[in-house]
């Protein structure tokens, strides 16, 4: 009988990590933090603080609390609304935050631990408070910083994660400096991001306003139309005929039909991100019109930035490419950064890989490839790629600037043929009727 392997032994932080994750549940905590004793400057009362914090631990959950070193802190029943939404996401805009406060924090000569503390009263999310304290208190028993941002996939991307791990090995001014480009990268392509979403926001708006008028005048107005027409022995047009069958449709299975409309609607919206990480979809999007170009200069702005960071911390080659493709959110982008990678891997050099490969890019893709070739012969190549990375940023801006005026013509000749063929199979008849009514008239002569 053969007696098993002993189990590998785990070090301290991995021992950490492990109990951490076997207790990780989060719950929400309030704080009430005030001054200490004696520690009222100019001898101002300074008003005590109540402080959400949705994480994991209680300790942590002091952390996150964001107490100073003149500060106590206590935890107390929380109150039923600071309870509504303090396990909400983290937005995209907090996170940037969190790395910006965090790497001017470490450029100053702070400690992390330190550092966390200044990040951890400035956000706003009672769930960003918790992990930024569940990770002060994990650096505190001895773990890394990027080990314990592992442990919190739904706030840190991988790309972050690694960004962090490779600048373990720099010194935290050089740490605090990539965290604020990244920051800044961060925080420019979210604006781009808004300002897209609400370019495309009023013309998609006015069409779904248009649709409903034409559903009520396909189901409301025209059948009492077409009955009238009816008794008075008028000859119905083929397109009023239509339309009539498909109200009568309309208004008998109402009870079934509009449920099902406003259900689809509804699950269709709530799906929607999740439908937009799907590969089919990500390369369909690149190629709609108009709207196509601009999310390919946007993936690619995101790819280089990510790529020109991780290069800067002293990434894994693999780290750098595979990372960059997954920050891009588009599986074009990802495509292509996978099959320069594997050329990488079969002894090209990184400037020839991008070159092979450039195709996959369209346009942007010479213009990408040149600056890496200059940047890896001896240019600057951070300073050069992220010179290409505005230009796509200011190129996108540009077109979305212009966006709506051109979903608006097309969107409106659609609104404009749909509503205008119901009400032409709304007044076609009227010809046939008037030259009925003159007949008899003629003949009552």
């Amino acid at each position: 009988m053969t007696t098993p392997e002993p189990a590998p032994r785990l070090s301290k932080k991995q021992e950490i990590c492990t109990a951490f994750k076997a207790q990780f549940r989060r719950q929400a905590a309030v704080f009430v933090v005030s001054r200490k004793p004696g520690r009222v400057p100019f001898g101002i009362a300074v008003r005590a603080r109540r402080v959400v914090v949705y994480g994991p631990l209680a300790e942590g959950g002091i952390y996150g609390a964001g107490v100073n070193k003149d500060e106590i802190c206590r935890q107390v029943r929380p109150a039923p609304w600071e309870l509504i939404g303090a396990g909400r996401r983290v937005s995209h805009e907090e996170v940037a935050d969190f790395f910006e406060t965090l790497g001017s924090a470490l450029c100053s000569g702070q400690s992390t631990t330190v550092a966390l503390g200044m990040a951890a009263r400035t956000v706003r999310s009672p769930r960003m408070r918790g992990t930024i304290g569940a990770i002060a208190f994990m650096l505190t028993r001895g773990v890394e910083l990027h080990d314990a941002m592992r442990l919190f996939p739904e706030v840190f991307a991988p790309m972050q994660v690694s960004l962090t791990e490779a600048t373990a090995q720099t010194g935290l001014k050089e740490a605090g400096a990539v965290f604020i480009k990244l920051a800044q990268r961060m925080l420019k392509q979210g604006r781009l991001w808004r300002k897209f979403f609400s370019a495309i926001a009023y013309p998609l708006s006015m069409f779904v306003l248009a649709m409903v008028v034409a559903i009520i005048l396909e189901v409301v107005a025209l059948p009492p139309m077409m009955a009238l027409f009816h008794t008075m022995g008028a000859r119905l047009p083929a397109i009023s005929q239509a339309f009539y069958r498909v109200a009568l449709v309309l208004r008998t299975y109402s009870w079934l039909i509009f449920p099902a409309l406003i259900f689809g609607l509804v699950a269709g919206l709530g799906s929607l991100p999740r439908l937009l990480q799907t590969r089919w979809v990500q390369r369909l999007v690149v190629h709609l019109p108009f709207v196509g170009v601009i999310m390919r200069q946007m993936a690619l702005a995101r790819a280089l930035s990510t790529f020109i960071l991780l290069k800067q911390s002293g990434a894994a080659t693999r780290d750098m490419f595979l990372l960059a493709g997954a920050a891009s959110g588009n599986a074009v982008v990802a495509d292509f950064f996978a099959s320069t990678y594997r050329r990488v891997t079969l002894g090209d050099a990184i400037e020839e890989a991008f070159i092979a490969e450039r195709h996959q890019l369209g346009p942007e893709g010479d213009r990408i490839a040149g600056r890496m070739e200059v940047g890896m012969t001896g240019g600057d190549l951070a300073g050069l790629m992220n010179d290409v990375v505005d230009d796509l940023v200011d190129k996108a801006e540009n077109r979305v600037t212009v966006l709506p005026r051109l979903l608006e013509w097309p969107l409106l000749a659609a609104i404009g043929l749909v509503i205008g063929m119901i009400i032409l199979a709304i007044f076609l008849p009227y010809p046939s009727l008037l030259n009925d009514v003159m007949q008899k008239m003629a003949q009552g002569r």
